[in-house]
């Protein structure tokens, strides 16, 4: 009796222990995901704020930022101004400094044109290598926020916006914690719709802002990225576990979900007509991060941040994990209950057969600690078999179940740890690491037996090491995810003393009894060599501007200067020999002038032709009337040919240049070889959504098929240039015009009688009609 009494209060005793441990379980199950998925998301977000840092370091923007800034308020020594670095102390601002007159060009007093050319090609480049962000802009304080540099993506096309479509934006949201709070670290703004010239353009936008300051710490400009929400967040392809509800929610209840294997939901904006709150978003008012809470539908939740409240600036995002109790704890209970209930029974049956061999009685439960104490280190599963068929019996085939269980998820998360691609490495409070991942040792090249149980310090130059408790102190405080050095390089040291470029994020832990931190590592080598491509590429696009500008002073001056003497001394030769020249003699010195002048009009449109699109040409907008007059008046139109332009010409609106200068050339090219004495030529148009065409025709001789290709090459004619003074640039110009706008043009001819040029030109938002 008394055995069988003392078998019941253990029972009760283990069920009772088991549940407070399936519950402690559940909750640590919990936070582990909640935490991990903020991460993912985190990392996301985090790249955007390194990327307004590669932006804000390059030398051109901030110095076009500080000219355009300082323009118009001459300093008493105009030295040249140059970017200062980031440093610790100053982790989120950008400075401009007026000390190192090193940057070339970047004297107030010289035209920005050629820096506001270079950092657009910049962020052009940039923008290309980040298919998620539709627009990276630089913006200068002076002029109530105005855009200097803006470059967008519209349809997977890269588009440098023109200075005249530029716009002011002190007005927008986004902008005032600095306008208003003077913030100077970089944040995020809230979430709302793209809006250009006040009208809403595009989908709900993040931003991030990075505010440029001096050297005396005023703000003169900002580096401001945008993504579209919805893309930008589902590119965290969160893995959710099975019956695991994610939702990131911003303070302003926009949110997205995630389920199953890297899926996610549509973006739920607040302003759109048919939103609605996410699930229990009356607990996401509590600002409470890193709480559990019972949702009172069989649910638990926890909650965690990604981006907090900080420094006043305005957007929170918050990541809500949802998850049943019949997935969380139910199976634990029934499996409890069970064991409770075989223990129960065990105990009766030990009351009613106390007089059996206890050893006998007991040896399925002697087998199966056996066999547990030989596989705590292998962590293998539980073998046990038994032909018994009695309570204890079953009660050890009950624990070696519930054992696998465990195993089997433990098993399950070491894969999770050990196939990470990141490097994850597991240290105490006192730095003495316990735990590191594959992929940290592929980092390091330790393998874990030699770094566990050493300081984490062996990972670290001295410099870095000596700041390391400052890191653990500050996670220890949050208890959330931080990012370690957002502003500076940090190096870790392999274990042949080579130091290699990390990226790291440590969070805070607390269990078995003891604060631990968590660091997720990345070598950030191949972002380094990429950064240092770029670079690469800026310098050799230089040195080919400058060949390129050398090429054209040996034109304009080295080339022309002895066809000038030659023409002259012609000219000479024809006055002072006058009585004494032939009709051949005259022939041959006017032969000569006219070859002279040919050939500088020849390298006078080489010289045009190879400044097409570096030149940065100021252009207005004009009605096609206007257009009409201009290119009527800049024809030579002989008599006879007439020059017809359609009705809907004039209602057009466009950009002067280079529209101007192609249409000029085309209708030029249709009256100079024309082959007869009168004639047309015809400009017609139709205008779409996104391009106008038009049609240049004449009933000229044409153009055969095998020839409309070559006469877009420079120096080509279809005609002896005795027959027509022409250089055969003309319809080069026009191609390499069309080329850069993103336009095309064809030929359409039977090479007997009439030529149709068709050009589609793309439109932008000032070339509509004007009856619109």
């Amino acid at each position: 009796m008394s055995t069988g009494l003392a078998l019941t209060i253990f029972s009760a005793y283990g069920y009772f222990h088991s549940l407070e441990t399936v519950k402690t379980a559940t909750r640590e199950r919990m936070k582990r995901a909640g935490d991990i998925y903020a991460q993912r998301i985190d990392s996301v977000l985090y790249m955007m704020e390194l990327d307004t840092g590669i932006l804000a370091s390059v030398p051109q923007a901030v110095g076009l930022a500080g000219l355009t800034q300082t323009a118009n308020a001459p300093a008493p020594d105009q030295t040249e101004t140059t970017v200062t670095p980031p440093t610790a102390t100053q982790p989120s601002a950008v400075r401009f400094s007026d000390e190192q007159p090193n940057v070339p060009g970047a004297s107030a007093a010289r035209s920005t044109e050629g820096w506001t050319e270079s950092v657009s090609d910049i962020f052009l480049k940039f923008l290309g290598t980040r298919p998620k962000y539709s627009q990276v802009r630089l913006l200068v304080k002076e002029g109530n926020w105005k855009e200097l540099v803006r470059v967008n993506r519209i349809d997977e096309e890269l588009i440098v916006v023109p200075a005249g479509e530029l716009q002011i934006k002190g007005n927008e949201p986004y902008l005032q914690p600095i306008k208003e709070r003077g913030v100077s670290e970089v944040y995020f703004s809230e979430v709302t719709y793209n809006r250009e010239n006040g009208r809403v353009v595009g989908p709900p936008t993040i931003r991030v802002v990075r505010p440029l300051q001096d050297s005396d710490g005023d703000i003169f400009g900002a580096i401001v990225i945008n993504a579209d929400a919805e893309p930008l967040l589902q590119s965290a392809e969160l893995s959710v576990a099975p019956g695991f509800q994610v939702y990131a929610v911003s303070n302003n209840f926009d949110y997205i979900s995630y389920h199953g294997e890297a899926q996610s939901s549509p973006l739920a904006f607040h302003q759109d007509p048919d939103w609605q709150p996410p699930p229990y978003s009356d607990r996401l008012t509590s600002n409470d991060e890193g709480a559990f809470f019972e949702t009172g539908s069989n649910d638990m939740g926890y909650l965690s941040a990604v981006l907090g409240q900080q420094n006043a600036t305005p957007f929170r995002l918050n990541i809500l994990t949802i998850a049943p109790h019949e997935i969380l704890i139910a199976p634990a209970f029934q499996e409890l209950r069970t064991t409770a209930g075989l223990s129960m029974l065990l105990a009766a049956m030990a009351a009613l057969a106390a007089s059996f061999p206890a050893s006998r009685l007991l040896s399925p439960l002697t087998r199966l600690n056996h066999e547990i104490r030989s596989k705590i280190q292998s962590a293998e599963p539980v073998n046990f078999e038994t032909s018994r068929n009695d309570e204890v019996s079953d009660l050890a085939l009950s624990f070696s179940e519930m054992i696998n269980t465990r195993i089997e998820e433990a098993n399950r998360l070491d894969a999770i740890l050990n196939g990470a691609a990141d490097g994850i490495i597991t240290i105490d409070a006192d730095g003495t690491v316990e735990d590191m991942n594959p992929a940290a040792e592929k980092l390091f090249g330790y393998t874990a037996q030699e770094v566990v149980g050493q300081n984490v310090t062996m990972l670290m130059p001295t410099a870095d090491a000596n700041i390391h408790h400052l890191h653990v102190a500050r996670s220890l405080l949050t208890g959330h995810p931080k990012q370690m050095a957002k502003n500076r390089e940090i190096f870790g040291v392999r274990k042949d003393g080579s130091q290699i470029p990390l990226g790291i994020a440590v969070s805070h832990a607390v269990y078995s009894g003891g604060s631990r931190y968590i660091g997720m590592i990345r070598d950030i080598s191949p972002q380094k060599a990429a950064d240092e491509k770029v670079n690469s590429l800026i310098s050799a696009l230089k040195r080919s501007n400058a060949e390129l500008d050398q090429f054209a002073y040996v034109a304009s001056h080295d080339l022309k200067a002895p066809l000038r003497v030659i023409n002259n001394a012609a000219s000479w030769l024809a006055e002072d020999l006058a009585p004494h020249l032939t009709e051949d003699t005259q022939e041959s010195l006017d032969l000569l002038q006219n070859r002279a002048t040919r050939m500088e009009r020849l390298l006078d449109d080489l010289l045009q032709h190879s400044r097409i699109g570096r030149e940065k040409a100021s252009s207005t907008s004009v009605t096609g009337a206007e257009l009409r007059e201009e290119l009527t008046d800049l024809l030579d139109i002989p008599e006879g040919l007439t020059v017809q332009f359609c009705d809907a010409f004039d209602q057009i609106k466009v950009q002067r240049l280079p529209l101007q200068i192609v249409l000029l050339n085309l209708i030029s090219n249709a009256i100079r070889h024309h082959d007869k004495s009168d004639g047309h030529v015809w400009i017609d148009l139709t205008h779409r959504p996104e391009e106008i065409e038009f049609r240049v025709a004449d009933d000229g001789p044409g153009i055969p098929q095998e020839y409309q290709e070559k006469v877009f090459e420079i120096f080509q004619t279809l005609k002896p240039r005795d027959e027509v003074e022409t250089s055969g640039m003309g319809l080069a110009f026009v191609k390499k015009h069309a080329g850069l706008v993103g336009a095309t043009i064809k030929i359409d001819s039977d090479g007997k009688s009439g030529t149709t040029f068709i050009l589609h030109w793309p439109t932008g938002p000032d070339s509509t009609s004007l009856e619109n």
